[in-house]
């Protein structure tokens, strides 16, 4: 569905890339390469698009059709890590609105790193699931390297720690490890983030023939200037659609309620998060598409929060009580009447008495004195 609608809005619409010159920057020249640039995003991306030009030509329209195909990779891996991290129900509703939101489906003719950025986070997603699903050492070691390397591209991919930091306390907490594995534990992707954002900061140093400062210098530069507080975007620019969202991730609310439980704890982080950095128009990516699709998995958990049924007391079954049989015992005599069997056994034999005889005669008064 989001193919054909891509498709239909290629049809209809005026199909020309739009962008802040990274496609100037892609267009394949001799002797000539993509520029440095501070954002490593931007950067990666150029020489992504550059790549592709190599192969089909420097045409706009490919650039169009490369942004057409980033986002369809997005919202397949994005539903895949929310269906392990949160539920199907809410990765099928996150599907529905970034394949109908005119924010998301506008950047197809946007030639910027935000849906390239937004796939590999998506990614980044896919892997915080698979965390969630079984928490092993290495699948937390993943999330740390991974981290790293998000980071190391744009400042959002810090933001990938918060909901990973959060999944080992509360499975250290489950589990009731002991105090310092409690501890321990969240520290590890987070140490790992660190050594990971240094060895590249080290490497293209390396590369470059600079100071490790002095790339470390760049890469802040590119957030320290705050080009202007603006309201932070909501689900959508279209009004209807905005609404309604709004309004399903809202029933969540009601649903805490009914199960006394809730599902939301991550995506609200990632949620300040990033519409923070919307607010604060930091760095060189907009983070629109990143709000619709957190604001989608949110909806999502307010539709299946609201299909839960209250239990009262008048609905638990009632299990009937068995019925006692009372017999009615009338006594016609009170003398018991015994009835004798035949007995089994052999009688014992009628004593015969036997008169002794003896070979002398004794006399009856002898009393035998010896």
């Amino acid at each position: 569905a989001a193919l054909l609608y891509r498709f239909r809005l290629l049809l209809h619409m005026d199909a020309v890339a739009r962008g802040n010159g990274l496609y100037d920057m892609a267009i394949v020249k001799a002797g000539e390469g993509v520029p440095a640039m501070a954002h490593k995003a931007s950067y990666v991306y150029t020489v992504f698009l550059s790549t592709v030009l190599s192969f089909t030509g420097n045409k706009a329209a490919v650039g169009v059709f490369l942004q057409l195909l980033l986002e369809i990779m997005v919202i397949l891996v994005f539903y895949a890590g929310v269906r392990m991290l949160t539920g199907r129900t809410e990765a099928v509703c996150a599907m529905a609105v970034m394949t109908f939101s005119m924010d998301f489906c506008g950047e197809m003719f946007r030639l910027t790193p935000e849906v390239f950025y937004l796939v590999l986070y998506a990614v980044g997603i896919l892997f915080l699931g698979m965390y969630g699903k079984r928490a092993t050492m290495g699948r937390l070691l993943l999330i740390g390297v991974y981290s790293g390397l998000l980071g190391y591209l744009d400042l959002a991919g810090w933001a990938l720690l918060l909901p990973g930091v959060y999944l080992c306390m509360n499975g250290a907490k489950t589990s009731q490890e002991k105090a310092w594995k409690y501890w321990m534990r969240p520290l590890v992707p987070i140490g790992l983030a660190l050594v990971v954002m240094a060895g590249l900061c080290t490497a293209e140093a390396l590369c470059a023939g600079e100071s490790v400062g002095r790339i470390l210098s760049e890469w802040v530069g590119v957030y320290a200037k705050i080009q202007g507080i603006v309201i932070p975007a909501g689900p959508d620019r279209a009004t209807g659609m905005g609404l309604f969202v709004s309004f399903m991730a809202a029933l969540a609310v009601f649903g805490f309620w009914f199960q006394e439980k809730q599902k939301q704890d991550i995506w609200i982080l990632l949620l300040v998060v990033f519409s923070v950095l919307d607010m604060l128009n930091m760095g060189a990516l907009r983070y629109e598409i990143f709000l619709t699709a957190i604001w989608g998995v949110l909806a999502g958990i307010g539709m299946t929060a609201m299909r839960v049924e209250m239990r009262s007391e008048d609905a638990v079954e009632k299990v009937p009580l068995k019925e006692l049989v009372v017999e009615e015992i009338t006594l016609e005599d009170e003398t018991p009447k015994v009835q004798l069997i035949e007995n089994p056994l052999p009688l014992p034999k009628k004593h015969v008495k036997k008169e002794l005889d003896y070979d002398h005669q004794v006399d009856e008064d002898d009393d035998f004195d010896i």
